[in-house]
């Protein structure tokens, strides 16, 4: 099982780094404050807002070819973020 589980990581991985878009978007999500929402200043928040309005452009513009690897950098990357902060 967890051989399975590599295997679809690595799989995604390469596909990620050979999409210019998913590696943007990759580091996009990487990069994203998921609790800019939260701030008292109100600089943050407008920054957050629009990295999350770009984050979900590149979201729906590449969801249609490649939803197995946006799900990949969802869950790995962008979850990450909400419970390491």
């Amino acid at each position: 099982m967890q051989d399975k589980i590599t295997t679809h990581a690595l799989q995604c991985e390469e596909v990620i780094s050979s999409v210019a878009s998913l590696s943007e978007l990759k580091k996009l999500v990487c990069q994203h404050d998921t609790f800019y929402h939260y701030s008292d200043d109100h600089s943050v928040y407008k920054k957050g807002e629009f990295e999350w309005a770009v984050i979900t452009n590149l979201y729906n513009k590449c969801v249609k070819d490649y939803k197995v690897e946006l799900d990949y950098i969802w869950n790995k990357y962008y979850f990450r973020n909400k419970t390491n902060a």
